[in-house]
């Protein structure tokens, strides 16, 4: 599907959907949960869809009714339903939910698209298997077996310079294991914040984490979960793109639904804003926001990588040079964030410089371009705010792709003014 884009002043109040990070955790430790556990506003999306299958394939039983899941744990012992089951291009799903599987009888295989399965997973395979859990990733990426047996729990070294998903997914099945777990580190953690959700969720559903920094984390295993009523936050990923909008067109917004003083680290990005130039101001609910010029900014974001390219979108309109250190682990997202992002910019007239572990954006007046979404649901999204800013037309291809984590998008950017028309190419794009 191609979105065609028009300059637009997009303004007003909206509401963002649920947070995706929440939603999957949730799902899954109500999955690991004795009992019934309801979760209220959950974010419905394919990745999220993908881990409810798999808990539903595990032997736990999801149901979706009036806008909330009815969710039948297992108590940590699963029963699979079948024994191979696609994650589409959920890694979240495919790092998180696949590690239920050592607690499951017998063998397990999770296959992913073609990006997916080009993204490394041999770190989780080491760490289970060092933990007595048979685990195979040819060449280091899925498909991943996993066959469950006794989960022993105990020392379990791992690396943190890829993915924060992999702690997270030891994490949640620790309470489980014959001994008491201890994660040990090593070199220094990436997406932190996101193994500070993870830790509140558990929290919320009985099992507490002892935690030195982000290089030690000990899990008790006399600890249980229970079933609880929950209800998702709204996500501060997805309030991004409304922010940058507004940004970018220097309108006024007021985007509700958020939790201030969430462990999310996406929550960072409206400081950048501010600090860029923008007026925001907080309060509880939510985050408005008055677009003004904009002056450059070094940051790193290693903490909250769903927002860098949010950011690249916002520095393409700044009066001076935006540069976003400490990413390097984003050359193995949905698409290479870095190169991909550089060569979506420049398109648009843009000039951007990229190292391992870097990206600097020369701020400018975007133009409008024939652009490629690479299957990244988040490139999509900031190239559609880049395009509400750009002199002329801008074309997004692959623009269905949004679907991975906002479904709604295009139609919620259209409500606040934005000219978008979406054209299907294909019978199967979906109808947004």
């Amino acid at each position: 599907m191609k979105a065609i884009i028009t300059p637009s002043k997009v303004s007003g109040s909206v509401i963002v959907p649920p947070s995706k990070s929440f939603t999957h955790r949730a799902v899954l430790l109500a999955s690991l949960a004795g009992g019934v556990s309801v979760i209220r506003n959950p974010l419905i999306c394919d990745d999220t869809m993908h881990t409810m299958a798999v808990c539903n394939a595990l032997g736990a039983s999801v149901k979706s009714t009036d806008g909330k899941l009815e969710i039948k744990g297992c108590g940590g012992k699963f029963e699979p339903r079948h024994n191979e089951i696609s994650v589409g291009g959920s890694g979240s799903t495919m790092r998180m939910a696949s590690s239920l599987a050592a607690l499951a009888k017998g063998k397990m295989r999770f296959v992913g698209n073609e990006r997916l399965n080009q993204r490394p997973v041999q770190d989780l395979v080491d760490a289970l298997n060092s933990a007595g859990i048979t685990a195979k990733a040819e060449n280091g990426c899925p498909p991943l077996e996993i066959e469950g047996g006794m989960f022993k729990g105990g020392e379990i070294m791992i690396s943190g310079d890829k993915s924060s998903q992999f702690i997270s997914s030891l994490l949640m099945i620790a309470p489980y294991a014959k001994e008491s777990t201890k994660i040990i580190v090593k070199g220094d953690l990436v997406s932190k914040p996101y193994v500070d959700i993870t830790i509140d969720m558990m929290r919320r559903f009985g099992v507490r984490v002892g935690r030195c920094k982000y290089s030690r984390f000990f899990v008790p295993n006399w600890q249980k979960y229970k079933a609880i009523d929950y209800r998702v936050e709204g996500d501060w990923s997805s309030a991004s793109y409304y922010l940058a909008a507004a940004a970018i067109c220097k309108t006024k917004m007021l985007v509700n639904g958020l939790n201030s003083i969430s462990v999310q680290g996406d929550r960072f990005f409206s400081t950048i804003l501010q600090v860029m130039g923008n007026s925001v101001n907080w309060h509880n609910g939510g985050v408005s926001i008055e677009g003004k010029n904009m002056g450059g900014i070094i940051v790193s974001m290693k903490s909250c990588p769903d927002t860098v390219q949010t950011a690249a979108a916002v520095a393409a309109f700044s009066n001076g040079d935006v540069c976003i250190t400490d990413i390097g682990h984003l050359t193995i997202k949905e698409s290479d964030r870095i190169n991909d992002t550089k060569k979506e910019l420049e398109k648009m007239g843009i000039k951007v410089e990229a190292t391992d572990n870097s990206i600097t954006i020369h701020g400018g007046n975007p133009k409008g371009a024939e652009v490629d979404s690479h299957n990244d649901h988040r490139m999509a999204m900031v190239l559609t705010a880049v395009a509400l800013g750009a002199e002329g037309e801008t074309v997004i291809n692959g623009a269905e792709c949004v679907s991975k984590s906002f479904p709604d998008f295009f139609r919620e950017m259209k409500k606040l003014g934005a000219n978008i028309n979406l054209v299907k190419e294909f019978e199967t794009d979906p109808v947004i």
